[in-house]
């Protein structure tokens, strides 16, 4: 039998959008360039910018899962974590954080002790009131706000009723 899941992906239009963002100080630059107005802040600014084209196209390319949740639990690839159990999963809470959305996990020592930090994230998580683990859907195309309702629903239910209420989920 197949575990019911709901997986989740990069959404190729945020990648678009990226590189065109990307595209409005890089094209530009190349132009100066062209035009023979070089000096170092085009260079740099080119240099950066060309950065978003590196991740987008890299974004738009990539059909890996990025987030799976199913009735053993949440696996998110950022993570570098294994499936997370809903038993060790205490809360669940949507954050945004400069238009990036979050759902920010409150979990037992047993998951935190395995995920390691550095020491400037957990200064930079304390300030912003956020948790050791966090799932990023701003390069998804998902709602963090319904998966924050899904993943506290999961939470509360039982073994058997987790299936169902997946099913529930993506019927919608």
């Amino acid at each position: 039998m197949s575990m019911n899941e709901i997986i989740l992906y990069n959404a190729p239009t945020k990648a678009l959008r990226l590189i065109a963002l990307s595209s409005i100080f890089v094209l530009p630059g190349c132009y100066s360039i062209y035009l023979g107005k070089s000096d170092f802040l085009i260079f740099l600014i080119i240099s950066f910018f060309s950065l978003g084209y590196i991740v987008g196209f890299f974004r738009l390319l990539d059909r890996r899962s990025q987030i799976i949740i199913n009735e053993k639990g949440i696996w998110d690839r950022s993570l570098k974590l294994d499936v997370i159990p809903w038993k060790y999963i205490r809360y669940a809470y949507a954050i945004t954080i400069y238009k990036q959305d979050f759902i920010s996990l409150v979990t037992a020592k047993e998951i935190l002790r395995r995920k390691k930090n550095y020491k400037w994230t957990e200064v930079l998580n304390k300030r912003i009131r956020v948790q050791k683990i966090n799932l990023n859907f701003s390069a998804l195309n998902a709602d963090s706000q319904s998966f924050n309702f899904l993943i506290l629903r999961l939470i509360k239910a039982s073994q058997e009723d987790r299936n169902v209420i997946i099913n529930q989920f993506k019927e919608k």
